[in-house]
C-alpha cells in the first residue's frame, strides 16, 4: 500500500498539471502566451494547452465595443465657444499590437478624438457643426483609422452626439431667428398691401374711364337736344347745373374724408361759362370732342 503512494501522488500531480495546462478561448476572444515575460505566441479560439507557471496567458475580446468621450470644450472659425462630445465605436483586430505597441489603447484613442474635435470644430462655422455633422463625423473616422492602424485597433464608428453653444450664443440664436421670422412677416404684408393697393388703383382707374366716358355720351346727347329744340336750352341748362352741383358736393365730401388740411378753389363764374357754351353747342369743350359741328 505504501508502494502505490507515492505513485498516486504523482498521477494527481500530472492531472492537475493537464489540467492547468489546457485553456480554451472562446469565440470572439484573442488571447497571447507570454512565457517569462516574453511573447512566446497567439491563442486561436477553441482549446489550447500551455506550460503552467511558466506561460502567462493575455485574454481580450475582440468583438466591437463603446466609451463615451467626455464633452469637451472647443472655439468654431467664427468664435462661438460650445462642448461637444462624441460616441467611439471599436474593435481589436491585432491583439499582439494593442497589447505591446501601445500602454493604454482606450486612453489613447479617446485622446486622439478630443484633440482631433478640437480640431475639426475650429476649422468650421458653428453653423456647419450644427449642420453637418455627419462631415464631421467622417473626418473624425478617417483620422482616427490612420493611427489606430498602428495600435491593432479598427474604429468602426464615431458619432459627435452633443453640441451644446453657450447660453448667450443659445439666446443670440434665438434673438436672430424671432428677427428673420419678423422681417419675413413683415415683407409678405408689404407685398400684400402693395398688391391690394396695385389692385385698387386699378379698379379706381377702370371706373373712372367708365364714369368719364359715361358722363362724355351723356353731355354730348344733352347738347344734341338742345340744338334740335331750342326751347328746352334753359330747362336743359339747369337740369346739367344741377347734376353738376351735385357730382362737386359728392366729391367735397370724399376728399373732406381724409384728415390732412386741404384747401379747395372754384369759380363758379367760369363753371357757368362753360356750362352756356356747352348748351350752345360747343362740344370742342367735351373730352374727346371736336370743333363746332356748325363749321
Amino acid at each position: 500500500m505504501d508502494l502505490f503512494a507515492p505513485l498516486t501522488s504523482l498521477v494527481f500531480v500530472a492531472i492537475a498539471y493537464i489540467a492547468g495546462s489546457v485553456k480554451i478561448i472562446n469565440e470572439g476572444e484573442a488571447a497571447l502566451v507570454e512565457r517569462f515575460g516574453r511573447y512566446q505566441r497567439t491563442l486561436a479560439p477553441g482549446l489550447n494547452f500551455t506550460l503552467p507557471i511558466v506561460d502567462t496567458i493575455v485574454i481580450d475580446t475582440t468583438r466591437e465595443q463603446v466609451f463615451d468621450v467626455p464633452p469637451q470644450d472647443a472655439v468654431t472659425r467664427d468664435g462661438v465657444s460650445l462642448k461637444a462630445d462624441a460616441v467611439v465605436f471599436w474593435e481589436i483586430k491585432d491583439l499582439y499590437k494593442v497589447h505591446y505597441n501601445v500602454d493604454d489603447v482606450k486612453e489613447a484613442i479617446e485622446n486622439f478624438v478630443l484633440t482631433n474635435l478640437r480640431t475639426a470644430v475650429s476649422q468650421m462655422s458653428l453653423m456647419e457643426v450644427l449642420s453637418a455633422r455627419s462631415d464631421l463625423n467622417n473626418s473624425l473616422l478617417a483620422e482616427l483609422n490612420e493611427v489606430t492602424d498602428d495600435w491593432g485597433v479598427n474604429i468602426r464608428r464615431v458619432d459627435v452626439k452633443d453640441i451644446d453653444p453657450s447660453e448667450s450664443v443659445i439666446r443670440s440664436m434665438e434673438q436672430r431667428r424671432v428677427a428673420e421670422d419678423t422681417k419675413a412677416s413683415a415683407i409678405l404684408e408689404a407685398q400684400g398691401k402693395k398688391q391690394a393697393a396695385i389692385e385698387e388703383a386699378e379698379s379706381r382707374k377702370v371706373a373712372a374711364i367708365y364714369e368719364a366716358e359715361g358722363i362724355r355720351d351723356a353731355v354730348q346727347r344733352i347738347a344734341e337736344a338742345v340744338q334740335s329744340d331750342p326751347q328746352q336750352a334753359d330747362a336743359l341748362k339747369e337740369v346739367i347745373r344741377y347734376l353738376i352741383a351735385q357730382r362737386y358736393v359728392a366729391a367735397s365730401e370724399k376728399i373732406g374724408e381724409s384728415n390732412n388740411s386741404k384747401v379747395i378753389f372754384m369759380d363758379p363764374h367760369n363753371l357757368t361759362d362753360a356750362l352756356d357754351s356747352l348748351i350752345a353747342g360747343e362740344t370742342s369743350t367735351l373730352p374727346g370732342g371736336g370743333g363746332n359741328p356748325n363749321n
